[in-house]
């Protein structure tokens, strides 16, 4: 683990070696933040969960990462499906 400009970061490498970089330690108080942001952003669609692992193991890490970015998926799906429905009752 490293500090740079006051940010935490820690060292990523694959298995195999063959990826290496730094990802940022986000406190607590930032992963509700950051989900959406990794999920969607402006810039780009909805990710499913796979998708999400992906983009966040590029930039973050927090223990229990994984948990919580399928939470957050889950959450989303039923949140759309649940407005979805409600506009087929209005229509």
């Amino acid at each position: 683990m490293e500090i740079v400009d006051e940010i935490l970061y820690r060292q990523y490498q694959r298995p195999d070696g063959s990826i290496k970089h730094r990802q940022i330690i986000v406190p607590r108080s930032l992963r509700l933040s950051v989900l959406p942001e990794v999920h969607g952003g402006i810039a780009s669609g909805h990710f499913g969960s796979l998708k999400t692992h992906q983009k966040l193991k590029l930039y973050a890490y927090w223990k229990g990462w994984k948990t919580d970015v399928e939470l957050f998926v889950q959450r989303k799906l039923f949140l759309r499906r649940r407005q979805l429905y409600r506009c087929d009752l209005v229509l």
